[in-house]
């Protein structure tokens, strides 16, 4: 289960992942929300986050469905095929998907932005961490609608291919604080 931290707390944590652009990435986010519970997607600009676009991915609540929107080279390269228009359950197994979409609806509830850390195991044997900065974007109306996500895997061996499906029993902490508190994160 998620732990949800304070404001000083998150931005600590987030901060640690400096190399990585975790921190660069979130201070853009909170420049877009300015006063505003959520900045509203219409205003992102991705020429001010070039150093993410590869490892990002943006999900998209269509009446409860969430579909990805759009994903970076090395996010469909996970999953060997174009995802935009797709949902998690096209691409993992109902199991996996149900744990990724009940994660990605707990931001968009809060809203919340969260910080992922998760250990994934292969069949054989390789393992791969993956973390991921999720923050929510509102639609015009002010809703939070829109998941963005940046991701950076870490293996200890070759990244997965699709060929060796990853075993759900990962750990993983989850921590999560709620967007209208987040504060900007400092520099290492």
């Amino acid at each position: 289960m998620p732990t949800t931290v304070d404001p000083e707390e998150f931005g600590r944590l987030v901060a640690r992942y400096e190399r990585d652009g975790f921190p660069r990435f979130l201070n853009y986010w909170l420049e877009l929300r300015g006063d505003r519970p959520l900045p509203a997607y219409r205003d992102f600009d991705p020429t001010r986050v070039p150093f993410a676009l590869s490892s990002l991915f943006v999900v998209e609540d269509r009446g409860g469905v969430l579909r990805y929107r759009l994903a970076g080279e090395e996010i469909q390269s996970r999953y060997h095929t174009v995802v935009r228009g797709k949902t998690i359950f096209d691409l993992l197994s109902p199991r996996s998907a149900a744990v990724v979409e009940e994660r990605w609806k707990r931001m968009l509830g809060g809203p919340h932005v969260g910080f992922i850390v998760t250990d994934h195991h292969t069949v054989n044997h390789r393992s791969v961490t993956g973390v991921r900065l999720q923050v929510p974007f509102a639609d015009a109306a002010g809703d939070p609608r829109f998941l963005m996500c940046l991701v950076r895997y870490v293996s200890t061996a070759d990244y997965v291919d699709m060929d060796q499906p990853l075993i759900l029993d990962e750990t993983y902490r989850e921590v999560l604080c709620p967007a209208a508190e987040v504060l900007a994160t400092p520099s290492a």
